[in-house]
C-alpha cells in the first residue's frame, strides 16, 4: 500500500509533534519533582528552626525558674545546697577514678 507523501508528510508531523509533547510531559514531571523536593527540605528547615527557638525559649524558662528558686532559698539553705553539690562532684570524681 503506498501514501500520498501528503499523509507522510502528516505522518512525520504528527510523530514530530507526539516526540515534541512527551519532551515537555519529561520537563514538567521533573520540574515538578524539584520543586517537590525543595518544598520538602524548606518545610524541614523550618521545623528545625522552631524546635530549635522551643529549645532556647525553654531553656530560657528553666534558669528563670532555677534562679526564681536559688532567690528563695535561705543563706543557710543556699549553704546546704552547695555543699551536697559538692559531695555529689567529689563522689562522682571518686568513682571516675576508681
Amino acid at each position: 500500500m503506498t501514501h500520498s507523501p501528503r499523509s507522510r508528510n502528516a505522518l512525520r508531523a504528527l510523530t514530530v509533534g507526539a516526540f515534541v509533547l512527551l519532551a515537555g510531559c519529561d520537563i514538567a514531571e521533573n520540574t515538578a519533582e524539584k520543586l517537590a523536593e525543595e518544598a520538602k527540605q524548606e518545610i524541614a528547615q523550618a521545623a528545625r528552626d522552631v524546635l530549635s527557638e522551643t529549645a532556647k525559649d525553654l531553656n530560657q524558662q528553666i534558669d528563670q525558674a532555677q534562679k526564681s528558686t536559688e532567690d528563695w532559698l535561705t543563706p543557710e539553705q543556699q549553704k546546704q545546697q552547695d555543699e551536697e553539690q559538692q559531695e555529689a562532684r567529689q563522689d562522682s570524681e571518686e568513682q571516675r577514678e576508681a
